[in-house]
């Protein structure tokens, strides 16, 4: 991760025309690219809307499950916003699994995101403009 987090940064200086010691967070924002861990979590979030909306292949979408549709915990308030059924893990690898990290990703976002009604390009516009709060 740090290498690719150390490769985005370069190009950006690059493309910006920066000097090595300018600030590359500014640098990112201006250039609207999210940095690595982010960009993993937005295509995490994409990936289970596309599931839940039936357009990603009928093998991964058995992993999205809808808390409200467990028939045990449709009175938990994670059933009315949308969250998604999360596995159990043992293991900090477990965590990495797509089973887990992309409900994981899912459920973190602010409510306004998980909207259902929300049409693909909103969902997307939405969620890439979430970390870019930069102050400016």
């Amino acid at each position: 991760m740090q290498r690719l987090h150390a490769v985005q940064n370069a190009a950006a200086h690059l493309i910006v025309g920066a000097r090595k010691f300018d600030p590359v967070n500014l640098i990112l924002c201006d250039l609207h690219w999210l940095p690595v861990r982010q960009r993993i979590t937005f295509k995490l979030c994409v990936l289970a809307y596309k599931c839940l909306h039936g357009t990603a292949p009928p093998n991964l979408s058995e992993f999205y499950v809808p808390i409200s549709l467990q028939a045990s915990r449709p009175w938990l308030r994670s059933s009315s916003c949308n969250s998604l059924l999360m596995p159990c893990t043992h293991t900090c690898y477990g965590d990495r699994n797509i089973a887990v990290a992309s409900p994981t990703a899912w459920n973190d976002p602010s409510a306004e995101l998980t909207d259902c009604s929300l049409s693909p390009s909103a969902f997307r516009k939405l969620l890439n403009n979430v970390p870019f709060n930069c102050g400016h």
